[in-house]
C-alpha cells in the first residue's frame, strides 16, 4: 500500500517542540546526548532480573504490550541502557525518561516525515524508533484537530507506525492485513493491535466504546 507524502507539520507544533526542549534542557554533548526511547514487547528477557538489579533493562509499559526501553544510539548500533548505567550517571529513571524523550523531541524536528491522509497515514523516522512517537502528544493532539477525529495507531514493530482516524474503521481491513503481515513477517515485531490515546496513555482499541 502506497502513502503518499504529506505534510502534517505546522509552526506553532514545531516551536512547541522547542518550547519543551527549552524547559527540560538540551544535552548536546557526552553519552547522554545520544540517549533515546526504543520500544519492546512483552518478552522474558525484561523481567530476567529481579527489579533493580544492574542487569535489568529500564522499561516502562505503554500500553498492552507495549513497553519503552531506552538505549545509547551509537555508529555500530543500539547499547541497551540498565540499572548500572543509571548508577554509573547518578540518574533516576524518571530523568532517564525526561533525557531520552528530549532528545527524541530534537530528533523528530528534522526526521520526521509523515506519508499518507486521513484514509491512512505512515510515518517515517529512520526504521527503528518510529514506535517512540507514541510519547509526542503534540503531533496526535495536532493530527487530531486537522482530522476533527480521534486517532488510533498500530505498531507492528519498533519502526513502523501506521494511523487513521477512528471513522475510517471500515478501511481498517486492509491496513489490518498489512500490520499482521509486518508483525509477523518483518524484524523487531511489538503489536498487532490497533491502540487510541485514553487517560494520557494508550488503550487497545475497542470500537463498542467509541
Amino acid at each position: 500500500m502506497d502513502f503518499p507524502k504529506k505534510d502534517f507539520w505546522d509552526k506553532s507544533t514545531k516551536a512547541g517542540l522547542r518550547n519543551f526542549k527549552k524547559k527540560t534542557g538540551r544535552w548536546k554533548t557526552g553519552v547522554l546526548s545520544a540517549v533515546f526511547p526504543i520500544f519492546k514487547r512483552d518478552e522474558a528477557e525484561l523481567f530476567n532480573t529481579p527489579a533493580g538489579g544492574t542487569g535489568q533493562q529500564i522499561f516502562n509499559r505503554i500500553g498492552q504490550g507495549l513497553h519503552c526501553c531506552y538505549v545509547i544510539r551509537r555508529r555500530a548500533g543500539f547499547e541497551v541502557i540498565s540499572y548500572d548505567h543509571l548508577g554509573k550517571w547518578g540518574l533516576q529513571p524518571e530523568e532517564l525518561h525526561a533525557r531520552a524523550v528530549a532528545n527524541f523531541r530534537e530528533l523528530i524536528i528534522t526526521d520526521l516525515t509523515i506519508y499518507g491522509d486521513s484514509d491512512g497515514m505512515m510515518f517515517k523516522i529512520d526504521g527503528n524508533m518510529e514506535a517512540g512517537l507514541l510519547l509526542i502528544d503534540e503531533i496526535w493532539e495536532q493530527i487530531e484537530e486537522q482530522l476533527g477525529e480521534r486517532v488510533m495507531v498500530a505498531v507492528p514493530s519498533r519502526g513502523v507506525m501506521i494511523a487513521l482516524g477512528v471513522s475510517g474503521n471500515d478501511r481498517i481491513g486492509v491496513l489490518d492485513k498489512l500490520v499482521k503481515e509486518i508483525y509477523h513477517e518483518g524484524g523487531y515485531p511489538l503489536s498487532e493491535q490497533w491502540y487510541v490515546r485514553e487517560n494520557n496513555g494508550w488503550e487497545v482499541y475497542n470500537p463498542r466504546v467509541l
